[in-house]
């Protein structure tokens, strides 16, 4: 039996082929690559999967502009949380993925300049809070908690370690989660935008309300 040698076009092709997969890689839209995805279940303890529900989740922002201020809400967001139950509350996972784009303030054209001057969400498409556990839950009544989530924001391509204190509301239905953080443009590298060449403050207030469902 004559064995088989390999064309040379193959040999070519197997050469170039770890260059073509991280081509590939690259080529990617950042959406994709920065989907939400979970860390692996634990070995051990019970667990609750939920996904969010975004017709019935609300993020938003607070700006000051000095001489007026204004409000974002997001439009397209999705997301997934596990809940460990005692003693791995600790070790809870989640994530929230925003569409950047979708970031609204009411006026088109401060929208658009948001959008491509700011934020620049042709490069940065994607903003990605991922929950690394909880922290602090104290039980009040009813299924109503008191709990600060641990976890890392990423936005305009540079990630933050966030601490949020959050009143939460646990259901057999759903899962609720309010809170606010103040964020500061700087840490984010985002330009501060100006108004008749007055600089807006650096820092925004962002509120939420996250609604999931059992998955």
């Amino acid at each position: 039996m004559v064995p088989h040698r390999p064309h040379q076009r193959d040999r070519n092709v197997g050469r170039f082929l770890p260059g073509i997969c991280l081509l590939g890689w690259l080529l990617i839209p950042q959406s994709v690559l920065l989907a939400c995805e979970l860390t692996p279940k634990p070995e051990s303890g019970h667990h609750l999967a939920y996904v969010l529900d975004p017709r019935e989740s609300t993020i938003r922002f607070d700006a000051d502009a000095r001489l007026h201020t204004f409000t974002g809400v997001v439009g397209q967001l999705s997301g997934r949380v596990r809940l460990l139950s005692a003693p791995l509350a600790s070790k809870a996972a989640g994530c929230v993925e925003i569409e950047a784009s979708s970031l609204t303030t009411g006026i088109a054209m401060r929208d658009n300049k948001m959008g491509r001057s700011h934020l620049h969400t042709d490069r940065f498409p994607t903003i990605l809070f991922t929950l690394s556990g909880v922290d602090l839950v104290e039980p009040k009544s009813g299924g109503h908690y008191t709990a600060t989530l641990r976890g890392s924001l990423m936005l305009h391509g540079v990630t933050a370690l966030l601490l949020i204190p959050t009143k939460v509301v646990l259901t057999e239905q759903r899962l609720v989660v309010e809170g606010a953080v103040p964020l500061r443009l700087s840490t984010f590298q985002i330009p501060i935008p100006s108004l008749l060449f007055i600089p807006m403050k650096d820092e925004v207030m962002v509120s939420f309300k996250v609604v999931a469902v059992p998955e």
